[in-house]
């Protein structure tokens, strides 16, 4: 992320990998970096076109189920383009949802402990086309929160419980990252990281 504040006026440049993201309070600083950019790079700009679009009270709908329409698309061989629809309109959901609230963001709390805290969970066999489980995590510093994750498993769990401790594997492995991180930033700790999960038969 690149911020460049003059005065009152801010400009916001997220980047990832290939694909950036320009914002800020100011349309002349914006034009003059987009100027900027397109005299070193190749650049392609994109608009999605909603900023006449109604706002939404919600980033999803309620009980959104993204591999029903997976599901259906597999049913359906005619209905070409099903899943890409259905994950637009999703996507555009939450542009929408931005627009009524344009301050929304994770606020760090500088007064708060140092230690590393995780909760983790798991939807077992999730996906009707893999059988594969999802694994949902977040990791906060103290009361920061620094680190979420949600991601399909890699194999094919035989039981909730196998499923959960798949999903604390890898929340675990991301605390020893972060551990590590922290460690190498000078940052003390006040005690051992936190793990939390649901799961009584997994631990």
């Amino acid at each position: 992320m690149f911020t460049r504040q003059v005065a009152n006026k801010l400009v916001i440049v997220l980047v990832y990998v290939d694909d950036l993201l320009i914002t800020g309070s100011d349309t002349d600083m914006i034009e003059q970096l987009k100027c900027t950019l397109n005299s070193k790079f190749k650049r392609k700009y994109l608009d999605i076109g909603a900023r006449g679009a109604r706002p939404s009270p919600t980033p999803l709908e309620q009980n959104n189920n993204f591999f029903d329409a997976l599901d259906t698309k597999c049913l359906k061989q005619n209905e070409e383009g099903m899943p890409g629809k259905v994950h637009m309109e999703a996507t555009l959901r939450v542009v929408r949802y931005i627009k009524k609230n344009p301050w929304q963001g994770i606020w760090l709390d500088s007064s708060s402990t140092c230690g590393l805290i995780a909760f983790c969970d798991s939807d077992w066999s999730t996906c009707p086309i893999s059988r594969k489980s999802v694994t949902r995590y977040y990791i906060k510093l103290g009361n920061s929160l620094i680190s979420w994750k949600s991601k399909k498993q890699n194999t094919v769990a035989r039981s909730s419980a196998e499923a959960e401790y798949r999903s604390m594997a890898m929340t675990t492995a991301k605390l020893i990252w972060l551990s590590g991180l922290l460690n190498e930033l000078g940052v003390k700790r006040d005690h051992p990281a936190k793990l939390f999960c649901d799961s009584k038969t997994t631990l």
